[in-house]
């Protein structure tokens, strides 16, 4: 019963982990999108102030689900910033 009433009191227990997981599964697939159909667009938003505290976040999100997963994401996110790809396939070189 104590363990009902703090899970409660939290905010639904495991429900809450739920939603966060599924969140999670969707992230990338939301970012790919917006970065097919739009990568001008799109290396505008990431080259903002917005768009890496934006990106900043995704990674505080994913490091308090998983340590493990937060740093693999955080370096993919440093290998995007020092290459130029989201660059060249903005402006139709191909990679």
């Amino acid at each position: 019963m104590v363990s009902f009433a703090k899970s409660f009191s939290r905010g639904g227990g495991a429900g809450g982990a739920l939603n966060r997981h599924v969140v999670a599964q969707f992230i990338p697939f939301l970012m790919l999108l917006f970065f097919v159909l739009s990568p001008l667009h799109w290396l505008q938003f990431t080259d903002s102030v917005l768009g890496k505290f934006v990106l900043l976040g995704i990674v505080v999100f994913y490091t308090a689900l998983d340590k493990l997963v937060g740093t693999i994401v955080a370096t993919m996110f440093i290998v995007y910033y020092n290459s130029d790809f989201a660059t060249r396939v903005a402006s139709g070189i191909a990679p």
